[in-house]
């Protein structure tokens, strides 16, 4: 497993005019050798070389959320990450989701990014009940109404 992983980031490394497309069907076909071979891992080395595509591509083969989701978060896939956590129902890969895209973004856009995940929604709601209003205000104005 050592040596596919490291031959996998040598590979990205050295691939630079490789299209992503190409450069994941050959990492794929090795890596699929192994077992419990993390595809986060690979990835997250794809992303620092400058291939963020290609990360994108082989986190999608990751198959623990765990990995999965704080990766896609680094490479700027915040919606991509709210499905997966709310696919896989791990509130704290959700909570982890919904308090990056809360930085990340303007109100308006935050909640209608919520909006079509109940499960996002719900979280958000419950956790928004427990929390001092000021708590919210993070350089943005907004103004949180809660319906019970």
């Amino acid at each position: 497993e050592v040596v596919i992983m490291h031959w996998a980031c040598a590979k990205i490394t050295a691939s630079l005019g490789i299209p992503d497309a190409t450069l994941l069907e050959i990492l794929l076909d090795k890596l699929k050798l192994c077992k419990g071979i993390s595809y986060a891992a690979v990835a997250a080395h794809a992303d620092k070389n400058g291939r963020r595509k290609l990360a994108a591509l082989l986190v999608e083969h990751e198959p623990r959320s765990s990995k999965q989701v704080p990766l896609l978060l680094s490479i700027g896939e915040e919606d991509i990450a709210l499905m997966k956590a709310t696919e896989c129902g791990d509130t704290d890969l959700v909570y982890l989701v919904l308090f990056h895209i809360w930085q990340q973004r303007q109100p308006l856009e935050f909640f209608g990014t919520i909006q079509a995940r109940q499960l996002a929604r719900d979280l958000f709601i419950t956790y928004a009940r427990y929390v001092p209003l000021n708590h919210f205000s993070n350089g943005k104005t907004c103004i949180i109404k809660i319906q019970c």
